[in-house]
């Protein structure tokens, strides 16, 4: 039975980063296209292409990419399957993800690639770079600048939004500066039991059990 009885968090989560391990796959083709040798902990940065010291690098390496089937390829967090698992329980989730531009069949791919992993169904996945307008309860990322405008422009006054931690990105001081309408902090965390109780809190005040 679901913990929640009346209204469901809606909860919006990008894919990339967070559920499909993208830089577990680009970088080893990264390393043969450039004949690099380059690890995630030697990541400094948000790109890939800041440490291959190539000025075509970014598109070498989509080009490449836009040939393949990379999306269907790509492993899920195993932490994320559980993860996602336990949040479908009491949250109603949509997955957000931005196209990769001139990729043949991306929303056909990435639709199948979500639904055989994770049980999410086409109508529950949004394809847009445009992720301040999606309106949610929860809004989950892991480029600080989705989070921040999202923050600007897609809440309402008891939304949170989550900033899904990596080693290699680091979030901006000026972007700090950046808090809600309801002065709430964006949340940084790469911990599944922090999202679950942070939806869980949401949908305690949606539902009138906690004040905002």
């Amino acid at each position: 039975m679901s913990e929640y009885t009346d209204i469901k968090p809606v909860v919006a989560i990008d894919c990339d980063g967070e559920l499909a391990d993208w830089m577990g796959y680009v970088i080893p083709v990264a390393n043969i296209l450039f004949n690099k040798n380059i690890k995630q902990s030697d990541l400094t940065g948000w790109d890939l292409y800041d440490i291959i010291d190539d000025p075509t690098a970014k598109t070498t390496l989509y080009d490449y990419l836009n040939q393949t089937k990379m999306i269907l390829d790509m492993n899920p967090y195993e932490e994320a399957l559980r993860g996602m698992s336990a949040l479908k329980e009491f949250a109603d989730i949509y997955v957000v993800t931005s196209p990769m531009m001139n990729y043949p069949n991306w929303i056909l791919h990435r639709n199948k690639w979500l639904r055989t992993h994770f049980g999410i169904d086409k109508n529950h996945v949004i394809h847009t770079a445009a992720k301040h307008l999606v309106q949610a309860d929860v809004f989950i990322d892991d480029k600080p600048e989705n989070v921040v405008n999202w923050s600007r422009y897609g809440n309402n006054v008891y939304s949170q939004a989550v900033l899904w931690k990596h080693d290699h990105v680091k979030f901006e001081p000026k972007l700090n500066e950046d808090f809600w309408q309801n002065d709430m902090e964006i949340i940084h965390t790469n911990d599944w039991n922090k999202v679950l109780e942070v939806v869980k809190t949401a949908g305690r005040v949606i539902n009138g059990e906690l004040p905002f």
